[in-house]
Formats: C-alpha cells, structure tokens, sequence
C-alpha cells in the first residue's frame, strides 16, 4: 500500500491508504466500479507531481508540525490525509483490520511503507467479500433495480457549469 498516514490528532504513522473497491454486476452493461483509497488523494499523484515539478493541493499532505504540504518532494515529511476526518479514518481502520490483522498481514507498526523501502517484503493483506445477489432474491429483478438506478444516475439534472 501507499504511503503511510495518520488523522487529525495523531502524528504516528500506522495507516495505510487503505483502498476499497466495490464492483455490482448489471447484466450485459458494464459494471459500476468504485476503488478509491481512504486518503484525500492516493499517493500515486503526489509522486506524479513530485516527476513533473508541479505542487500539490495544500488538502492533500500534513506534516508531523500538522501543517500542510504543497512540495511533493517532501512528501516523506508527512502524511495524507483520510478522506471526511473520521469517518475516512475509521474506514481506513476497519480496512486495515480486515486486509492486515484478519489475514496475519501487516497492520499499524508493522506496515511498510513500499514508496520508501522498494527492497523490503511489505506482506501486505488484502479481504475480498464476494455476495451472490440471488442469496437475497431474483437475481434478475436486482439487475434490472442496477440498471434503473445507473441510468437514472445518467439522466439526472446537472448544476450549473457541470458537463
């Protein structure tokens, strides 16, 4: 996993990004996919701004002093932030018990930051929950409530100045 961060009130480094992914079969249309990590921003785009020269959003990266990051290329000297405070951190808790300490892998302490220490064995986790959705009924009657509710998505009024 990414680099290692931590929430508003402590500077320990124990969390990773934790990322979740969810994917809900539709039938013969494509799938509706979220994998998004429980950080602001994961730290594949900081170590992109770090190439390009660029800064990064003063959102995305603390400190140990607890004050914002912009220069990429001090990125060790910090951490990301979680995604909405505490629930982020929350999640990002309960992710890493569930990949980590549920599968004997790597959890708080233990967990290595693999953009700092390319050489070492990270023994990350990983948890894969898989639901059959005829379990809880027709399973083409939920693939229709799928597809109503993407196209619905699709077909909603914007704000103004969204495309």
């Amino acid at each position: 996993m990414p680099t290692i961060w931590h929430h508003g009130g402590g500077i320990d480094l124990l969390l990773s990004t934790n990322p979740i992914a969810i994917a809900v079969p539709s039938g013969d249309k494509p799938i509706v996919l979220l994998d998004i990590a429980t950080t602001v921003a994961v730290y594949g785009k900081v170590k992109l701004a770090a190439q390009k020269g660029e800064s990064i959003p003063d959102t995305w990266m603390i400190d140990r002093g607890g004050q914002p990051i912009t220069d990429p290329q001090k990125s060790s000297e910090g951490s990301l932030l979680p995604i909405g405070g505490y629930k982020g951190y929350g999640l990002a808790v309960m992710i890493g018990l569930l990949a980590g300490a549920l599968n004997n892998a790597a959890v708080g302490k233990g967990t290595i930051d693999f953009n700092a220490h390319h050489d070492l064995i990270t023994n990350t986790g990983q948890t894969i929950i898989a639901v059959d959705p005829s379990a809880f009924g027709d399973k083409e009657l939920f693939t229709a409530r799928v597809i109503a509710l993407v196209d619905d998505l699709k077909a909603s009024s914007k704000l103004p100045g969204v495309n």
